[in-house]
C-alpha cells in the first residue's frame, strides 16, 4: 500500500504544489484547508503515515492542531511548515512532538528528506505497536534485550508490577533503557489503551515545566494566548512518565506531590480543578537520597515515588548481554538501511565485549550502526581497528584510545554547543564556529545532529 500523507494548508496553491510533489514520489495525498477538518478525519478514520501541517491556519493554529492531533494519535508523525517561522515557535513545535520544521519556501530535496525520515519514524512506531497486543513474559517482545541475571530480575519486577497501579521509580545511568522499562510497564498494564505521556524534566526550563505539567488558561501569563492542557491531564486514565525527575524544581515537586495525593489540581490561571486518575512512573540517573541531603529534592515526594524501585544495571555489569544486543541492533539497522545483515568477526565481537561502554546501550547502538555503515564492504575481514572508539579495557582502565573517534566527538560537541548558543540558528552557529554555512550543514549531516538534539 502507498503511504498516506495528509496535507493541511490554507493556501490552495501550496496544497496543490505539495500534492504534485508527493504523488510524484508515489505517496497517496489527502488535502485539508484548515485544522478542524483534519482533526475530524483523524477521529473518524485510521491515521495516515504522516501529516504535513501549516503553522498559520484559520481558526485553530498549527500548534494547537498539532497538540490535539497527537492527543488522538500519540505516535503520529507531523512535519510543520511555515513562512513565518521563529526559533521560539520551532522550539515549541518540537516539544509538542513535531519531527521537523520546514521554512517556506523550502527546497524540494529538503522536503523529500524530511518526509522520508518521518515515514521511517512511523514504520518504527508501527513495528513496536504490532507487538503490543501479544506482549508476554519475554524481554524481546518488550524490546528489553538480554538474559543476564540483572535483566531477568528487572523483567520479573516489570511483570509483577504492571497489573497494579503502583508508582514505580526507575534508577540507572544514562543510556541503560529506563524509558523502555516504563513503556513495558505501561503496555502490559490495564491502562495500555490510554495514553503514555512522557516528560523530560531536564529538557524544559523551570519557568516552562510547571505549565507543561499542569497546563494553563488563556491569559494566565504573558504569551498564554490560548488554553493548554497539561501533561497530567493528557495522561488521565493512562501513564505519566517523568524522566529525569531529579531535575524538577522544589516548587514543581510540591505541586506534583499535592496533585498525586489529592488526585486533582488547578491549571495555571484557572479556578476550576482538574481531576486525574493515572499511573506514575519516574526515572532518574541521579541518587535522590543525595539530593535530599543537599536540600534539592523533597523527602516526602521521594517516598511517594519510590513505591516500587527498579534499578537498571549498567552495560559494563551485564557484558554477557552484549552479543545479543549487537545482533539486535544489526538486524534493526540492516532493515532500516536495506543492507544484508552481516556477521561480525570474532575479534570485533571480543573488542565490543571488552569495552567499558560509559554511554551504556545508547552508545553501543550508535557504534553498531556506525560499524554497519563504515564496514559494509569488508564485514568478513574485520581484523584491523575501525574508526569508532572501541578498544580493549586491559591496561587502559577502560578508556578508548582512538584519536579519530576522539576528534569526531570533540567536533560534534563543539557544533552542538554553537547551535545551542545560537538557539538553533545555523547561520549564527557557523559565524561562531568560523566556518561557512555549507561546511556547518555538511558537518551536521555527517554527525547526524537532529534539530531536536541541537536545541535541547
Amino acid at each position: 500500500m502507498k503511504p498516506r500523507i495528509f496535507v493541511v494548508d490554507d493556501e490552495k496553491n501550496m496544497r496543490e504544489i505539495l500534492q504534485d510533489l508527493l504523488t510524484g514520489q508515489g505517496y497517496e495525498v489527502r488535502l485539508f484547508a484548515e485544522g478542524e477538518s483534519l482533526l475530524a478525519a483523524l477521529s473518524d478514520s485510521s491515521p495516515p503515515q504522516l501529516v504535513i501541517l501549516d503553522l498559520k491556519l484559520p481558526g485553530k493554529d498549527g500548534l494547537t492542531v498539532l497538540r490535539e492531533a497527537r492527543a488522538l494519535h500519540p505516535e503520529l508523525p507531523v512535519l510543520l511548515i511555515s513562512a513565518y517561522a521563529t526559533v521560539e515557535r520551532a522550539v515549541e513545535a518540537v516539544k509538542l512532538g513535531a519531527l521537523d520544521f520546514l521554512v517556506k519556501p523550502f527546497d524540494n530535496d529538503r522536503l523529500f528528506q524530511a518526509v522520508g525520515k518521518a515515514l521511517e519514524a512511523w514504520e518504527v512506531a508501527r513495528q513496536a505497536g504490532m507487538s503490543k497486543p501479544r506482549l508476554a513474559a519475554t524481554g524481546k517482545e518488550l524490546d528489553i534485550i538480554g538474559g543476564s541475571e540483572g535483566i531477568r530480575s528487572v523483567l520479573e519486577i516489570i511483570h509483577r508490577v504492571a497489573e497494579t497501579p503502583a508508582t514505580v521509580l526507575i534508577s540507572g545511568e544514562s543510556g541503560t533503557g529506563k524509558e523502555l522499562v516504563a513503556r513495558a510497564i505501561h503496555y502490559l498494564s490495564p491502562c495500555r489503551d490510554f495514553p503514555l505521556i512522557a516528560v523530560n524534566c531536564a529538557a524544559l526550563p523551570e519557568n516552562l515545566l510547571e505549565s507543561e505539567l499542569f497546563g494553563f488558561e488563556r491569559g494566565a501569563f504573558t504569551g498564554a494566548y490560548s488554553k493548554k492542557a497539561g501533561k497530567l491531564e493528557l495522561a488521565n486514565h493512562g501513564t505519566l512518565f517523568l524522566d529525569e525527575v531529579a531535575d524538577l524544581s522544589l516548587s514543581a515537586q510540591a505541586k506534583l506531590l499535592r496533585a498525586l495525593e489529592e488526585k486533582e489540581f488547578y491549571p495555571l490561571g484557572s479556578g476550576k480543578k482538574v481531576k486525574i486518575d493515572l499511573r506514575l512512573i519516574a526515572a532518574t540517573n541521579q541518587h535522590l537520597t543525595d539530593r535530599i541531603q543537599r536540600g534539592l529534592f523533597r523527602e516526602d515526594l521521594f517516598y511517594r515515588l519510590n513505591v516500587i524501585p527498579i534499578d537498571l544495571p549498567p552495560l559494563r555489569e551485564r557484558k554477557e548481554d552484549i552479543p545479543e544486543l549487537v545482533d539486535h541492533f544489526l538486524k534493526k539497522y540492516s532493515a532500516l538501511y536495506h543492507y544484508q545483515k552481516p556477521r561480525l568477526a570474532d575479534c570485533t565481537m571480543q573488542r565490543l565485549c571488552d569495552y567499558s561502554w560509559p554511554g551504556n546501550i545508547r552508545e553501543l547502538e550508535k557504534e553498531v550502526e556506525k560499524l554497519l555503515i563504515l564496514g559494509e564492504e569488508s564485514w568478513a575481514r574485520l581484523e584491523k581497528p575501525q574508526p569508532f572508539a572501541v578498544a580493549s579495557s586491559a591496561g587502559n582502565s577502560g578508556r578508548a584510545f582512538s584519536l579519530q573517534a576522539a576528534v569526531a566527538r570533540a567536533e560534534r560537541e563543539t557544533i552542538l554547543a554553537a547551535l545551542q548558543r545560537s538557539a538553533g540558528n545555523k547561520s549564527e552557529a557557523a559565524r561562531l564556529l568560523g566556518v561557512s554555512y555549507k561546511t556547518l550543514f555538511n558537518k551536521i549531516h555527517e554527525h547526524r545532529i537532529s534539530f531536536k538534539t541541537a536545541i535541547e
